[in-house]
């Protein structure tokens, strides 16, 4: 029995990667671009941009009519095996980024955790395809569990074709 029970401990570790690389990394540069959603009688958008091979940048922010408001500033990089996902709220530098890790990232679908932080502790990327991208906010709160999900399309600058 103890030697079945080792068995799957030593199968359990496989199955979670611990560290991870550039060609984990890469599985990333899809999100660049820019992501849409009507949002609360606006528009929601989310910018990702690549700044070198181990670091994308990206911003919230949701656009009502003329005004413009910064929901928050992300940077997503690889650093000592580890891919983090790092949020600043409203973009304000006094703010404190909060690192989310990645945990897994399997058919597109990318998972980050932070357990210390109130709300989320979990963000969720997927890309479902190369023009629709979901992202999900979930975890515990004082009234319970909540999850929030966001369902983008990707802004293409290809002018309409069936107009010409």
């Amino acid at each position: 029995m103890f030697y079945a029970v080792f068995a799957l401990i030593l199968l359990s570790f496989n199955l979670v990667k611990m560290e991870y690389d550039i060609d984990d990394f890469i599985k990333l540069y899809p999100l660049e671009g820019v992501w849409t959603m009507p949002y609360k009688g606006g528009e929601l958008v989310e910018k990702w941009e690549k700044k070198y091979n181990k670091m994308m940048e990206g911003e919230t922010i949701f656009l009502k009519g003329d005004d413009e408001q910064q929901q928050e500033i992300i940077s997503l990089f690889l650093k000592d095996g580890r891919i983090y996902y790092t949020p600043v709220k409203d973009g304000r530098e006094a703010d404190e980024p909060i690192p989310f890790t990645l945990i897994s990232d399997e058919k597109n679908k990318f998972i980050f955790q932070n357990k210390e932080h109130d709300f989320p502790q979990r963000i969720i990327y997927e890309l479902r395809s190369n023009n629709e991208l979901v992202a999900t906010i979930e975890g515990e709160t004082s009234k319970g569990p909540k999850r929030i999900i966001y369902r983008y399309k990707r802004k293409t600058d290809e002018p309409d074709k069936t107009q010409e």
